[in-house]
């Protein structure tokens, strides 16, 4: 047998390990208590304040209200078995929690959407790269982000007209910040991609937030389902396109890396906001979306 062929029969038997790892305080054990709960390894989810969570159960960990030492939680997921281990974050155990690192054949990284907090990542991803560990990044608690753009866009009296034109809400894959038309307001000329002045004071707040954060965003455009095209062909799908391209140079130009930037599309009116009225004001809007899971080593 081949070294290749063994390698890829270990890999096929047992369980993956996952290591949970970030600072004190991230949200590493209650992560793992959704995980325990979506992978039908509980009947529902405890609690950490309520000292109901699968970890941090000892007396001491209760007591500080913090992970003390490593939690295991033993799952199968779609046929396959893992085993996730919940680190401690407490500067304390440090050591302890970069000890594990070695025995895993992954990591997800747990942060909070906080800059300063984002800095005490760096040993854990110095460890992760210098050991060549598959990781993503899970940012955490993204409800602060959502508040920090609220309380911007409300600092900033000349845009008091367009907070209703700000929607953000929480997804599966992140935190979805949108621009949308209103009636009478809209982010946008009829038929351009040349943004108004408030746009992109809109646009320069969002990329304040965004810096905060080390996460990737993605950008997207969409029209409303009012036919368009010019003699040359150029409709929805292109005008969809160039203003998602547009709003990336926005961001762009008020700082945000390039490289953070990991997708940029146009949708055309396929993806409507208000599916029940498809010519809608607020279809017409640019969609970025600060993704919870960067693209890991």
């Amino acid at each position: 047998m081949s070294k290749q062929t063994q390698e890829t029969t270990k890999i096929s038997r047992g369980p993956r390990a996952v290591a949970l790892i970030g600072p004190y305080g991230s949200g590493k054990t209650s992560l793992m208590e959704s995980i325990a709960f979506l992978t039908g390894a509980v009947p529902r989810k405890g609690s950490v304040p309520a000292g109901t969570s699968l970890g941090d159960s000892g007396h001491e960990a209760r007591a500080r209200q913090m992970s003390v030492e490593a939690n295991v939680l033993a799952t199968q997921y779609l046929g396959e078995e893992f085993t996730f281990i919940d680190c401690p974050g407490s500067i304390e155990f440090l050591a302890d929690t970069l000890n594990v690192l070695p025995a895993v054949d992954a990591a997800v990284v747990v942060c909070e959407p906080e800059a300063a907090k984002a800095q005490m990542l760096q040993p854990f991803l110095k460890r992760l790269s210098d050991a060549n560990i598959p990781h993503i990044l899970f940012v955490n608690k993204f409800d602060k982000a959502k508040g920090a753009l609220e309380s911007a866009m409300k600092g900033i009296p000349e845009l008091k007209q367009f907070q209703g034109s700000m929607l953000v809400d929480n997804t599966p894959e992140g935190l979805r910040i949108q621009l949308t038309d209103q009636e009478g307001l809209a982010m946008f000329p009829a038929g351009s991609s040349a943004m108004y002045g408030h746009t992109r004071a809109m646009l320069d707040v969002i990329a304040r937030v965004v810096n905060q954060l080390p996460n990737q965003v993605t950008v997207s455009g969409h029209t409303d389902a009012t036919p368009f095209q010019d003699p040359s062909g150029y409709g929805n799908w292109e005008l969809s396109a160039d203003r998602a391209l547009a709003a990336r140079r926005g961001l762009v130009a008020s700082g945000v890396p390039d490289r953070k930037i990991r997708r940029v599309l146009g949708a055309s009116d396929q993806e409507p906001l208000d599916a029940a009225n498809p010519k809608a004001p607020r279809n017409r809007r640019i969609s970025i979306v600060v993704l919870r899971e960067n693209e890991g080593r």
